[in-house]
């Protein structure tokens, strides 16, 4: 029962991270495109 909660919290957390990397990746490409076309 505990290890299985665990790795349901893993999974959560690995989610998150994830979400958040692609997140903060598109928000980078973003402004780096901005960046280029204002220049």
């Amino acid at each position: 029962m505990i290890s299985v909660y665990q790795n349901n919290i893993q999974k959560v957390m690995i989610f998150f991270l994830f979400k958040k990397g692609a997140l903060l990746k598109d928000t980078f490409f973003k402004h780096k495109r901005s960046y280029k076309s204002g220049r």
